[in-house]
């Protein structure tokens, strides 16, 4: 089946979907003026040293200090700038004890590993890496990994072979499945530019007061282009003008073998409802989900885990009673591993499957889902299952779940039920009314929403409304309805 990335780029938010053939298999999304921490690298202030936590909490410059925990801090190199270039024989490099590792006032070089979520600040280590195409380095850490996705051992033996001769002794690298045939210049051009990003953190660092910021990873298009625009994508579809001239100059100076695949949407259609895209991710707000059989799954998200529960509904299968079970479980199960991705659920997850009693049938259902999880690139772990149906399954957690991101808690049944934020009511409300007037040509809508939300919705959209009635004249009326819930708007 075909694969295809399919970028939506709005005033703002960007939103990327994954199509496998007509299947939506991956979503991500990033508003402007709102991207992540996540892999940015930091020069930051020791404020506190937690000997009972074997923590430290470092002043990087956000709104919140991070986290450095001692199993995040590397045994190569523990985040002291004067550090790097020093012997890998000073005995602090093998402590254990954070309060010989650090003092308060010290200055140290931090990665962000994961944001914050809820009332705790980022998450911190000192073991860095920066992405490349091929490669990722791994400054002062001098080892070679490889990607588990690069089946061939002749091919993982060569790629070890070129990396070993190219690299300087100091530094390490990943080796990334994007390598996989290419050819040794290939993997040293990419090398080259790694290593001169590095070194240009390092003089930033030397030359500024912490806390700093010394390396943003990239923004979400190229961001795509390098990490997911792989040999396996057929087509990469972007429906805005800049971003797909930026797109093809980069592809035509590096990648020029797959500038061809890179197409510019301009149909009358907004591009997620052309590719059926928009109706996916309405079920991403959705506690339950169906399946194709006619069974059903329940997605609860609390802030110490997720619970997801797996129920026949209207599927009664065969005869067989086994049977059904069997297949109603292999079928929520790849429905889930789905979700999980889709949602960016990270954390514990527990799920539970209807209850099977032969044990060659757990088996089996758990053999399944394990492959139905190999293709996410945050590799979740899950365990045998019970007797009872019960999985318990870890995820890595970098970021807020959609969920999470994406809304609130509901104000009339106190924080039991979930709605859209107003931002996100907004955007969602600003892309119905752009499809309204793309798709009928009338130049004047009436909204109809909850009281409640006119005011916070009307400021947001305040941008869209002005660039309306000044291009085509068109104009947008708004009126309170206390019949709608808080999350619903009818466009008249």
């Amino acid at each position: 089946m075909e694969k295809k990335i399919v970028v939506n780029v709005e005033d703002k938010q960007i939103r990327v979907a994954v199509l496998d053939g007509e299947e939506l298999v991956e979503y991500f999304t990033e508003r402007k003026g709102f991207e992540g921490f996540v892999g940015n690298i930091y020069k930051g202030v020791v404020m506190d040293v937690l000997p009972g936590l074997q923590s430290v909490f470092v002043e990087i410059g956000l709104e919140k200090r991070g986290f450095l925990h001692i199993n995040d801090v590397s045994l190569f190199t523990p985040g002291d700038i004067a550090l790097f270039h020093e012997t890998r024989r000073s005995p602090c490099f093998k402590s254990r004890d954070v309060q010989k590792l650090f003092k308060r006032g010290q200055e140290v070089i931090v990665q962000v590993a994961k944001e914050g979520i809820g009332m705790k600040g980022p998450k911190l280590t000192t073991g860095l890496t920066i992405p490349g195409r091929y490669l990722v380095l791994m400054p002062g850490t001098p080892r070679i990994g490889i990607s588990h996705r690069i089946s061939s051992e002749k091919e993982r033996r060569r790629l070890r072979g070129v990396v070993r001769d190219l690299k300087p002794r100091e530094h390490g690298f990943i080796i990334r499945t994007a390598s996989q045939g290419k050819l040794k210049n290939d993997i040293k051009r990419d090398m080259d530019i790694l290593l001169k990003r590095w070194d240009t953190i390092i003089n930033k660092a030397k030359n500024s007061r912490a806390p700093v910021l010394l390396y943003r990873d990239v923004e979400m298009v190229p961001r795509v282009i390098r990490d997911i625009f792989t040999e396996d994508i057929d087509k990469l579809i972007i429906d805005d003008k800049d971003s797909y001239k930026e797109v093809r100059s980069y592809l035509e100076h590096n990648l020029p073998n797959m500038k061809d695949r890179l197409e510019l949407y301009e149909g009358s259609y907004p591009i997620f409802d052309a590719f059926k895209i928009e109706d996916d991710l309405k079920q991403l707000y959705k506690k339950k989900v169906w399946l194709k059989s006619g069974g059903y799954i329940v997605i609860d998200q609390t802030e110490a885990l997720t619970s997801i529960d797996v129920n026949t509904g209207k599927f009664v299968g065969n005869k067989d009673h086994s049977k059904t079970i069997v297949k109603n479980n292999i079928e929520a199960a790849e429905e889930i591993a789905r979700q999980v991705r889709l949602r960016d659920i990270g954390g514990i997850i527990i799920v539970d499957f209807i209850d099977m009693e032969n044990e060659g049938d757990r088996k089996k259902v758990i053999s399944k889902f394990q492959e139905f999880l190999s293709n996410d690139r945050s590799r979740p772990q899950i365990h045998e299952l019970s007797q009872l149906g019960l999985v318990e399954m870890t995820r890595k957690r970098v970021r807020e779940s959609v969920a999470a991101r994406e809304l609130d808690p509901c104000p009339f049944c106190k924080g039991e039920g979930m709605i859209p934020s107003p931002s996100t009511l907004a955007i969602m409300l600003e892309r119905e009314i752009n499809r309204h007037f793309m798709m009928t040509g009338k130049k004047h809508l009436t909204v109809k929403i909850h009281p409640l939300n006119i005011e916070r919705i009307k400021e947001r959209l305040q941008p869209l409304l002005s660039k309306l009635s000044g291009y085509i004249g068109g104009s947008v009326t708004f009126v309170g309805d206390y019949g709608l819930a808080m999350d619903e708007v009818e466009i008249v």
